[in-house]
């Protein structure tokens, strides 16, 4: 069966299936080196890892890291909720449930990998 990869820049959309809590340290570590390569985040921030299956894909698939808003204005969460048709005043939990079933819009990279699309 023929591998077919997606156009780099091509937009899709996604159902998110769960949604991970976890320290930056922890996903953005090495595991050979050791060494931290987070961009945005310290070590000891809280991140969200979200996962989903995008629309001809067959798998779940990590789709994009979100850091935990700070101050929530102009957060990369925020964008994500108003993205996946919630309103400016939602109250969402520490989990992110609500999240859990919403469609979202991802964008496939220069490396071929799928991000969320802010």
């Amino acid at each position: 069966m023929p591998i077919v990869l997606p156009p780099v820049g091509e937009t899709k959309t996604a159902t998110i299936s769960r949604i991970e809590r976890s320290k930056a340290g922890d996903v953005f570590t090495n595991k050979k080196t050791g060494e931290f390569s987070g961009k945005y985040s310290k070590p000891t921030d809280l991140v969200y890892v979200i996962h989903g299956k995008v629309a001809g894909i067959d798998q779940e698939i990590k789709l994009g890291t979100v850091n935990a808003p700070k101050h929530g204005v102009g957060s990369k969460l925020l964008q994500l909720a108003l993205d996946a048709g919630f309103k400016g005043n939602a109250i969402l939990s520490d989990d992110l449930h609500e999240l859990v079933g919403k469609t979202v819009h991802v964008v496939i990279d220069d490396k071929g990998y799928t991000r969320l699309k802010f």
